[in-house]
């Protein structure tokens, strides 16, 4: 069964924004997108079925920070949430590896959330992913 994605945009997560997401009807995946780690989220992540954390080795980091203008070197607290996010996720997923094996990692992806999927339908997704066009801005 097809699910809608949860897409609004959360800029801090809280117990009281996840179950209003959580109330969708019908109801709804609950993606969320971040870098940080408040301690706040302890307790909040105990409550995902899933989390999926992507990574970048830190070279291609600092590239994007100073292509972007952020930063020159990578702040101690990127690292430290990052390794936050690491001790509760149930899959991690290499940056590099998603560029050079899209399809493997979209397989081992779609196999840790329980859905079964052809070879010929990843094949069809990564098509389509590989086609999205990458806007300026991001890195």
């Amino acid at each position: 069964a097809k699910l809608p994605c949860d897409s609004y945009w959360m800029a801090r997560l809280t117990e009281d924004k996840l179950q209003e997401r959580l109330a969708a009807n019908p109801p709804a995946v609950v993606l969320v997108k971040t870098h940080e780690w408040l301690p706040e989220y302890e307790a909040l992540v105990k409550r995902a079925k899933h989390i999926v954390l992507t990574h970048r080795d830190l070279r291609g980091v600092i590239a994007s920070y100073r292509r972007v203008k952020w930063e020159v070197a990578i702040p101690d607290a990127y690292v430290q949430e990052h390794l936050q996010w690491r001790r509760v996720c149930t899959l991690d997923l290499a940056y590099e590896d998603i560029m050079r094996s899209g399809p493997e990692v979209l397989q081992r992806l779609a196999a840790h959330l329980g859905l079964s999927i052809s070879a010929e339908r990843v094949s069809a997704v990564h098509a389509e992913l590989s086609e999205l066009k990458r806007r300026p801005s991001d890195n």
